[in-house]
């Protein structure tokens, strides 16, 4: 079944992990916050200590109002909002969060993603960058003790 989500809830039933959604707050759908990529869903799990922050695609105008409100804090793996468009991943988002990893989810004649300047923003602060793109599909898994990547198709 299809269920919405909001601001404050927590989804269960996913081993071990702690699911908070952290947006879209329930104004955003009554009066319609920016344009429909703003309310996305956005989601933070937590597991044995890892952090996976998972913000679909959001832009700058809701990841400042995450960050303005105290949402965000350190996580260690970052999915990066709205494919890596220039309009998402500002900087003070990515000072808030601080993520080891970027994992960016994009393909050929994606309107230009990742943009070049998210992908700057992102190296500057030493961010490990992985990209479907150029590294064809991206894995992840927490074994308990550190995360495990793989790549290729």
């Amino acid at each position: 079944p299809i269920e919405r989500v909001l601001h404050g809830d927590a989804l269960s039933g996913i081993r071990d992990a702690t699911v908070t959604v952290l947006s879209p707050f329930a104004e955003d759908l009554v009066y319609g916050l920016g344009n429909r990529n703003e309310r996305s869903v956005v989601l933070l799990i937590e597991v044995e200590g890892f952090r996976a922050l998972l913000p679909g695609d959001i832009g700058a105008l809701q990841e400042e109002r995450l960050v303005a409100n105290g949402l965000l804090e350190d996580v260690d793996l970052l999915k990066v909002p709205h494919h890596g468009s220039r309009f998402s991943s500002s900087a003070s988002f990515l000072s808030t969060i601080r993520p080891e990893i970027a994992v960016i989810q994009c393909g050929e004649n994606n309107h230009g993603h990742p943009a070049p300047e998210t992908v700057q923003r992102l190296a500057e602060r030493k961010i490990q960058i992985f990209c479907t793109l150029f590294d064809g599909t991206v894995s992840t898994e927490w074994n308990g003790k550190k995360l495990l990547i793989e790549t290729g198709d």
